[in-house]
C-alpha cells in the first residue's frame, strides 16, 4: 500500500518528514523556514542583492519577476549600480 499523496494534493502539513516524496508548495516552504527562524522577506531580499552583485538589476528583475525599480533599489543597498556590472565586463 502507497503512502504517497495524490499529484494534485498538496502536504497540509508543517513537518518536513510528513512530506517527504512530496513537492512542496511556496507557501509551504515559507511556513518551513519561518520555523526555523528565517525571516523570508529579509532572505529574499538577501537573495536578490546577491544577484544584483552578479548581475544587472534589470536582467534579475526580469528572471525573478521582480519589477526593475524593486531590484535597482535592492542592488543600490548592495552597493553596486549598472554601470559598476558594465565597467566590471569590460575591464
Amino acid at each position: 500500500m502507497s503512502c504517497r499523496l495524490p499529484a494534485t494534493t498538496a502536504p497540509s502539513t508543517t513537518s518536513w518528514t510528513e512530506s517527504a516524496g512530496q513537492p512542496l508548495r511556496s507557501d509551504t516552504l515559507s511556513a518551513l523556514v519561518q520555523e526555523l527562524g528565517v525571516p523570508t522577506p529579509d532572505a529574499r531580499a538577501a537573495a536578490i542583492r546577491q544577484h544584483a552583485l552578479e548581475l544587472p538589476a534589470p536582467i534579475v528583475a526580469t528572471a525573478l519577476g521582480y519589477h526593475q525599480v524593486t531590484t535597482a533599489r535592492l542592488a543600490a543597498e548592495a552597493g553596486t549600480t549598472w554601470a559598476n556590472y558594465a565597467a566590471g565586463r569590460n575591464a
